[in-house]
């Protein structure tokens, strides 16, 4: 019984944990070259590209 009570504690306590957006911007400066990196989806993962020097920067979240 007990476990049932905690169980129904964490289910409220997740609804009112509020949810954090990430603000992400369309372009960022690369960390390699300095130049612009755009933003892209690859294969559902977000991330930025830079054409300049091909370097990928993929978003993740823990």
């Amino acid at each position: 019984m007990s476990d049932l009570v905690t169980n129904l504690e964490k289910r409220r306590e997740k609804k009112n944990v509020k949810k954090e957006y990430l603000l992400i911007e369309n372009e960022i400066d690369c960390p390699r070259c300095y130049g612009i990196m755009m933003l892209h989806l690859e294969f559902d993962l977000p991330g930025y590209f830079c054409e300049e020097c091909d370097f990928i920067l993929h978003l993740t979240r823990y």
